[in-house]
């Protein structure tokens, strides 16, 4: 007995010795259960599903979806997608191979700035079981921007991420691509976009002071202090300047070609709103009375402030509204504000200005209230199309809709107070503030949603519910190396790059040093 307990373990040692076979383990199991979530879900239509690829009744499709120039009612980013596949059915599975692909990537190279192999293998497991989650596989069999959007979400991140490590110019230049993809998704990603951008700046900027501070600073003797100020920047120094900016001239591009078809693609979406009425409303106005039937008139605590302390005039026919709390019935909504011309009136006065400004004055408290739990909403998560439950986290990484925002802020909090104490921040500090960006970039791009638009909340959120879990589990694997790292002795890292073989190699942040 004691000599099989002795050969199992000496074969399990081996084993876990093999970082190969450990990684195959990995990957045959995850793609495993990818598997099991492509072959057992159903495919989910919406109304929405028809401006993104051509339905079977003709009476849903109303001309071309995908235009460079506008001429078509949405961006051109997962409609082109979409016009590589015939049906619906490998619609899903080109989302789900492009997620499966980028998910396994970005668990990749988070691992690759760890010094631990216990770390590096406990942040591929965690990362691929949360691309396992329902909360995040289930959109992969939806007819639907979210997909495609979080997909090249954890692309951007890759690249940009393998660009800090390393300074390459393939990866810099794959993460501006993407990203320019990502930016026609969806209108909400500008956000994300312009964090990109700010990001990029930001390192480049760093790049140009490091690279020409006083080597005195750094207990270099006098005469190297003359010789580097009045040299040229360091090649690394130029080659790292070079790269951020051009691509956020790219970047910024691709966002005024955004800014410059949107006029178009709102005409081109006229004939696909369920909800227009003939003669169309203008969009500024239509936008406002949408959310008053969708925020104020499904909320009666919203409803009573608007038509007491706000002043809002309504009509019986409008009244009527208030006890379906459910169905939105927005093209009906729409008419019978038509008819009620004091209320029209109201509208016109207001109709240009930020939607929430009216409660912000009267009832500040209950805007504070309705805007957590808006923003409680976009970050809770959602599962639309119906797909196989096979991993056991759901509830952990997803446990609530309702309190979405004290639990992501909660998690969040905890995750960097873990990774400080871990010594992590000073040992890992450039993941650990790749986090904080994320998660930052997240509130910000959920707050953003919640201003420009209302509606389905929780799936325009999707992306940005995402990033805040994507966040802490970073932090979680900074926290288990930096944790592993002092156990052990090790000298740490103090934010250098760690390679796939783990010498250092000379990143961004390396540049000018």
């Amino acid at each position: 007995m004691a000599s099989v307990r002795t050969a199992v373990t000496g074969a399990w040692r081996r084993y876990t010795a093999n970082a190969v076979a450990v990684g195959a383990t990995i990957a045959v199991a995850y793609l495993a259960v990818r598997l099991v979530i492509i072959l057992g879900g159903t495919v989910f239509e919406s109304h929405d599903s028809a401006v993104y690829a051509p339905r079977e009744d003709p009476s849903r499709n109303h001309g071309p979806l995908v235009s460079l120039v506008g001429n078509a009612p949405r961006p051109w980013g997962l409609p082109a997608f979409y016009a590589l596949f015939g049906s619906d059915e490998w619609r899903t599975v080109g989302q789900w191979a492009l997620a499966t692909v980028a998910w396994a990537a970005f668990a990749w190279e988070v691992s690759r700035h760890l010094r631990t192999r216990a770390a590096r293998v406990a942040v591929v497991v965690a990362i691929l079981v949360f691309a396992c989650v329902r909360d995040v596989a289930s959109w992969d069999l939806a007819i639907l921007t979210e997909s495609t959007s979080i997909s090249l979400g954890v692309l951007v991140l890759t690249f940009l991420l393998r660009w800090l490590r390393t300074g390459s110019w393939v990866a810099v230049t794959a993460m501006t691509l993407f990203a320019v993809w990502w930016t026609f998704i969806r209108p909400d990603i500008r956000v994300f976009t312009t964090v990109v951008m700010a990001t990029l700046l930001l390192i480049a900027g760093r790049v140009i002071w490091r690279g020409r501070r006083p080597a005195a600073e750094e207990g270099a003797p006098l005469a190297a202090v003359a010789t580097r100020t009045a040299s040229r920047p360091a090649p690394n120094t130029r080659r790292t300047v070079t790269a951020a900016v051009a691509s956020c001239l790219v970047l910024g591009l691709g966002l005024v070609w955004y800014a410059a078809i949107t006029p178009g693609m709102e005409r081109a979406m006229v004939p696909y709103d369920g909800d227009a009425i003939d003669p169309p409303l203008p969009q500024d106005e239509y936008r406002f009375v949408y959310r008053l039937r969708v925020d104020v008139s499904t909320n009666p605590e919203l409803w009573a402030a608007y038509t007491t302390e706000i002043g809002m005039p309504t009509c019986p026919e409008l009244e009527a509204f208030t006890s379906d709390t459910l169905n939105w019935r927005g093209r009906e909504w729409a008419e019978a504000y038509r008819r009620c011309p004091a209320l029209v009136e109201w509208v016109q006065e207001r109709k240009s200005r930020y939607f929430w400004m009216d409660l912000v004055t009267a009832d500040p408290v209950l805007f504070v209230k309705t805007f957590v739990r808006q923003l409680s909403l976009t970050l809770g998560g959602e599962v639309y199309a119906h797909v196989p439950r096979v991993v056991p986290i759901e509830k952990l990484a997803f446990p609530s809709r309702r309190f979405g925002l004290p639990l992501a802020l909660l998690g969040f909090g905890a995750t960097l107070a873990l990774a400080w104490w871990a010594g992590a921040l000073r040992s890992h500090r450039r993941l650990v503030w790749f986090a904080v960006g994320v998660f930052a970039a997240a509130l910000l791009s959920a707050t953003a949603t919640i201003v420009m638009v209302t509606g389905e909340l929780q799936r325009f959120g999707v992306q940005e519910a995402v990033a805040t879990r994507v966040a802490m589990l970073v932090l979680l694997g900074c926290a288990l190396d930096a944790w592993l790292i002092r156990r052990r002795g090790l000298e740490p890292a103090d934010g250098a790059t760690i390679s796939s073989t783990g010498a250092a190699r000379p990143g961004p942040a390396q540049a000018a040093a």
